[in-house]
């Protein structure tokens, strides 16, 4: 998100922080990014696993490939025996396990065995089994056989309406199944998506997963800094909350590049600059072809990703307004092929060059293929 795009006194106030360098490197945001740092789930330099492929863990998943690596763990493809179904199998890394750091992996553990183990839907990875593997914390779960949201909103920037209407109501579906199941995922993000796209009838199947941040029956988080994905971290995180309001947060922020193409946070590359983003109004969305989003998309997206969580609607009323919301984005797409139409039948004809002294025009006389190349007959 550009600077230019904010306003005037916001864009006063960061250009003032800037030059005195009090904004980026305060003692807070160095103290949020080493707590992040220490705690980040998927860190860059994750200690190497044991070799385990061929082994058996769990005492019923043998270990076929490493497919993931974790600053808490590494994920394995598994084939779970006698039942003959793929499985993915965590294991914490056994470097980690040792004082706070020990506590911390395996307090993660623990609160994604109990978050999915309350939890039966239809959009919410299946949880097989949890325990432990030579004495480090190890869970099994659903194989989910596609790509992160992330990934799809690389390859289809823009999605139809049919991908757009699936994706969100099965989304929405599984958050409100968390509000029931009194869940806070905390970080709802483009990787922790998994899409999942039939060959034959093109549908959309969407999966949540990783709930190692969850909270559950309203416990508030853990005064040990912010955790969460920058860009994906609500306002009230920064001040130690969260609440149900903070996952519509992160749907509104999916739903922001959906229909944009592009991040709702774009530009904030750390947690400081995600929260001096966080306190600015946003500019207008636009969608991709350049035009203003429908009215009631717009005023959707502006309540969900309010710095107010109490400006934020409830996920309930969230999937109520959804399928008008669809409705009202097939009409705008429909305008937008009819508008497109009617200026390439628009486009005028080029006269033929009238010959000059040197001889004839080499110009072929005009035709409506010429002047569009892709007109049809």
């Amino acid at each position: 998100m550009s600077l230019l795009a904010h306003q005037p006194s916001f864009r006063a106030s960061h250009m003032y922080h800037e030059r005195s360098g009090r904004a980026l490197r305060s003692k807070p945001g160095r103290h949020i990014e080493s707590k992040l740092n220490r705690h980040n789930m998927k860190s860059a330099n994750a200690p190497c696993p044991p070799d385990l492929i061929g082994r058996t863990a769990l005492g019923a998943f043998e270990l076929q490939r490493s497919i993931g690596e974790g600053g808490f763990a590494t994920a394995y493809l598994a084939r779970q025996l006698y039942v003959e179904r793929q499985a993915v199998v965590k294991i914490a890394h056994p470097d980690l396990m040792h004082g706070a750091r020990g506590e911390a992996v395996r307090r993660a553990f623990q609160t994604e065995a109990r978050a999915l183990g309350r939890l039966a839907h239809p959009h919410v990875v299946t949880l097989y089994l949890v325990g432990e593997e030579g004495g480090l914390p190890a869970i099994a779960m659903e194989y989910v056989n596609g790509m992160s949201l992330g990934r799809l909103f690389h390859h289809h920037p823009t999605l139809n309406v049919h991908w757009m209407t699936q994706l969100f109501e099965q989304l929405i579906s599984a958050l409100v199944m968390l509000r029931r199941a009194r869940i806070v995922h905390r970080d709802i993000t483009p990787d922790n998506v998994l899409v999942e796209i039939d060959a034959d009838t093109h549908h959309l199947n969407v999966k949540l997963f990783d709930f190692g941040l969850a909270l559950l029956d309203g416990e508030q988080p853990r005064r040990s800094g912010v955790t969460g994905t920058p860009r994906y971290i609500a306002y009230e995180q920064f001040q130690g909350a969260a609440s149900d309001k903070t996952d519509v947060f992160n749907l509104g922020a999916l739903m922001w590049w959906a229909f944009t193409g592009e991040e709702f946070l774009a530009e904030a590359n750390d947690l400081s600059s995600t929260l001096l983003l966080q306190q600015c109004q946003p500019r207008r969305p636009l969608g991709q072809d350049g035009r203003l989003l429908p009215r009631e998309i717009e005023e959707l997206l502006a309540q969900m990703l309010s710095p107010n969580p109490a400006r934020r609607p409830g996920i309930h009323d969230v999937q109520r307004r959804w399928p008008e919301l669809m409705r009202r984005w097939a009409e705008h797409h429909r305008e937008g092929r009819r508008r497109q139409q009617r200026r390439s039948s628009e486009i005028p004809c080029i006269e033929p060059t009238p010959p000059t002294q040197e001889g004839p025009t080499t110009t072929p006389p005009c035709s409506v293929e010429q002047a569009h190349p892709h007109s049809v007959r």
